[in-house]
């Protein structure tokens, strides 16, 4: 506990130093008067043992009903079109924009902020409202595109014949800073875990190698859910995996093809000590346009 308190403020690293001395999986006790006790683990073995092995014994129900009324939603073509159309929108009336104004401008941005708001707004309009003005509808209505319907139909055919390494590197950026670094399962009856491994991804495992995802023939290397819980695993793994991956691509290509996003010089790159990954000093960056 006192080792924890001193690294309270980097307790990413500190968990995944621990993990690696113990092999992978460790028993951590709190204070005595806590009475806490968890078994933390990294092991592949394991979280497919807890994940779909015995799910059963690791039992939420309240998450069960929900998946059940979400998952035909999420699975009904018209929700996904809605989906996709929702994102070209907001990047095109929202995103591209400001990041055009801003490369105007010649100052710093919190890239993190930008990318919260866009997914905040793109949810308020599957909720069934939306928080442009009435000034920026019209603009979307009867404007000129900020990005014509060739560039988008230029996206998706990239996106479809050469995004190969676009996944392997958005799988290596969940790969590393997955959004929710923790996950904590309470089985109401006592279990024992199968096994710990010593390497799960090798020596490199802290490097960003998109290459790692991408298959000796140029395909995407397939690899077991319960080795990569970005979007968790089994059972339970998140029925908006494939329309996030679209999501991202999507932006990742509409951004990255018009600007040129340094991080701003002398910016701390921290994650901050939370359950959700955030950066802990925000993410700064200078944007300068290709065009």
């Amino acid at each position: 506990m006192p080792a924890l308190l001193r690294n309270s403020g980097r307790v990413h690293q500190y968990a995944t130093e621990i993990l690696e001395r113990s092999g992978g999986t460790f028993l951590f006790k709190g204070l005595w008067f806590t009475n806490m006790e968890m078994l933390i683990t990294s092991d592949p073995a394991n979280f497919h043992y807890i994940l779909t092995t015995n799910f059963s014994n690791f039992p939420n129900k309240s998450w069960e009903n929900q998946r059940r009324l979400t998952k035909s939603l999420i699975n009904h073509t018209r929700f996904q079109e809605l989906v996709a159309t929702t994102s070209w929108n907001k990047l095109e009336t929202g995103l591209i924009p400001i990041l055009e104004l801003v490369s105007e401008l010649g100052i710093e941005v919190d890239l993190q902020e930008l990318f919260q708001r866009l997914a905040y707004d793109c949810t308020c309009i599957l909720e069934g409202f939306d928080l442009l003005t009435s000034c920026m509808r019209a603009l979307a209505k009867n404007g000129t595109p900020m990005i014509s319907e060739e560039f988008w139909l230029g996206t998706m055919l990239n996106l479809i014949f050469a995004g190969i390494y676009l996944h392997g590197a958005l799988c290596e950026a969940l790969r590393l800073f997955p959004a929710v670094p923790f996950q904590h399962k309470a089985p109401p009856e006592q279990d024992i875990l199968p096994r710990r491994m010593e390497s799960i991804r090798g020596k490199d495992c802290l490097d960003f190698k998109a290459g790692r995802w991408i298959s000796e023939f140029g395909c995407i290397k397939v690899e077991p859910s319960f080795k990569f819980t970005a979007f968790t695993a089994g059972r339970g793994s998140c029925l908006g995996k494939e329309m996030c991956f679209i999501h991202m691509k999507v932006a990742t290509t509409a951004i990255i093809s018009r600007f040129h996003i340094p991080v701003a010089e002398s910016h701390s790159i921290l994650p901050n000590s939370s359950v959700i990954l955030h950066m802990k000093h925000d993410l700064k960056v200078k944007v300068s346009n290709y065009i």
